[in-house]
């Protein structure tokens, strides 16, 4: 009898194995267990390519963002830059409206005040008083043009009553020395401005204001009138 001495490759060992991991007893196939933990090389290659991608694309966005921060700051201090010379204008601005304002308000003040003028020099003409006119500098000046002629009739009144006056005592052939009718108080005003504010003071009608009046009277009648 000869004895089979051929040697199993490694082919056919692996042949019979998985023959026999095909055979059951009942002669039926079956799939052999995956081990616990086991992945595959190919997803494992696959996770790891996409590892490194993301590695990549995380670099260049950090790269842009920096790139932009840089931007970002130099953009902030030329706008700090701009801020600051554009406040000094505007400050420079502001001066120079202020400055143009109080001009206008100063010149539409005076302008009121030359309107006014020319109304009381207008109403005194317009009441025949022409004799008030060398005088028109002591009348106060007065917005109501109502107010303005009352001021006019009480002043032209009061120099009739003194021309009169003066009038008798010449043709009697006497001199009468005049003094003061209503007394003047210390405090009383001394310039024609002051007086209409002081006159303006006391409601229209009232003793105080008739009184103020008179002193007024009293004491525009002892001015020399002012010449141009």
């Amino acid at each position: 009898m000869t004895e089979d001495l051929t040697t199993a490759t490694p082919e056919s060992s692996a042949g019979n194995t998985t023959a026999n991991v095909q055979q059951t007893k009942g002669g039926s196939q079956t799939t052999p267990a995956i081990p616990e933990g086991y992945v595959p090389i190919e997803r494992l290659n696959g996770a790891l390519q996409k590892i490194e991608q993301l590695t990549l694309s995380k670099k260049t966005v950090e790269d842009l963002l920096a790139v932009a921060n840089t931007r970002i700051g130099e953009l902030q201090a030329h706008g700090k830059s701009i801020e600051t010379e554009w406040s000094g204008k505007v400050g420079d601005a502001a001066n120079a409206l202020k400055g143009a304002t109080d001009e206008r308000d100063a010149l539409k003040k005076e302008n009121a005040s030359l309107k006014a003028e020319q109304l009381k020099v207008k109403l005194i003409g317009d009441l025949g008083h022409y004799n008030l006119l060398a005088i028109a500098d002591q009348i106060p000046v007065l917005d109501d043009p109502a107010k303005q002629k009352e001021a006019i009739e009480r002043m032209a009144a009061f120099a009739n009553s003194i021309a009169q006056s003066r009038e008798q005592e010449l043709t009697a052939g006497t001199t009468k020395v005049t003094t003061q009718t209503v007394p003047q108080n210390a405090s009383d005003p001394t310039t024609s401005a002051a007086w209409s504010k002081y006159i303006e003071s006391f409601p229209f009608g009232t003793p105080e204001r008739e009184a103020a009046f008179n002193r007024w009277g009293e004491w525009a009648a002892k001015q020399k009138p002012q010449r141009a």
